[in-house]
């Protein structure tokens, strides 16, 4: 995670968005392919960012205190995303952006998905949307 925001930092100074991370002392592991979940961090970051208007700030939590999942928060202060809309996050070519394709968050969804997690979108119109993505503990 630490790698992918500070890929995205210059991104987040262009658009005047502060980028705030939070980590646990001790991350708990995960069994995973590295590069594939960089990609899905990279494009929510990447979307949170261009939704967030400027000198809004976008969050990054790793929360680990579930005995079975980590959960990586992306909290972004935009204008949020209408309930009808948030029913087809993910679908393929479905876009709420003026010049985007509709194909990240369906990438996203299916790597998350072979990684035997989920993506989950919260939102409130005018405060902004938190999307959370869970993921299967490491088992000892």
């Amino acid at each position: 995670m630490r790698e992918v925001t500070a890929l995205l930092a210059p991104q987040a100074l262009m658009h005047n968005v502060g980028l705030d991370e939070y980590y646990p002392e001790s991350a708990p592991s995960i069994c995973c392919e590295e590069n594939q979940l960089k990609q899905v961090f990279i494009n929510l970051i990447k979307n949170a960012i261009e939704a967030t208007p400027s000198g809004g700030r976008v969050f990054v939590r790793v929360e680990g205190e579930d005995p079975a999942y980590l959960y990586v928060r992306v909290i972004d202060e935009g204008v949020g995303i209408p309930p009808e809309r948030i029913r087809r996050m993910g679908e393929p070519f479905y876009t709420t952006k003026d010049k985007g394709i509709g194909l990240g968050l369906m990438v996203s969804h299916k790597i998350v998905e072979e990684h035997q997690g989920k993506i989950t979108f919260e939102s409130k119109l005018n405060e902004g949307t938190t999307v959370t993505v869970s993921l299967r503990k490491r088992g000892d």
